[in-house]
């Protein structure tokens, strides 16, 4: 399907290190399926990269709540937040 297809992408352009067009492709994979918690976690972890941490925030914090006995999720949120300088 078109939602598995761009998350799919997201993770060969991360791999090619064209962090710009993953997270483009993992944004459309979460405008069709906003419960995708990978596609989430991924794109979050791609923001930090490219240190925009307001928005990683946010997608971790949609992680926490789609994943809550995720500790990986909890601990991706409090390193997200220490980047902001929380």
């Amino acid at each position: 399907d078109l939602q598995s297809a761009h998350a799919n992408l997201g993770l060969v352009m991360d791999r090619l290190r064209k962090p710009d067009q993953a997270i483009e492709h993992w944004r459309d994979a979460l405008k069709l399926d906003p419960a995708d918690t990978a596609s989430r976690a991924l794109l979050a972890s791609a923001l930090l990269g490219k240190r925009q941490y307001d928005e990683a925030v946010g997608h971790y914090q949609q992680v926490v709540k789609q994943s809550p006995k995720d500790a990986r999720s909890y601990n991706n949120l409090g390193f997200a937040y220490e980047k902001q300088g929380k």
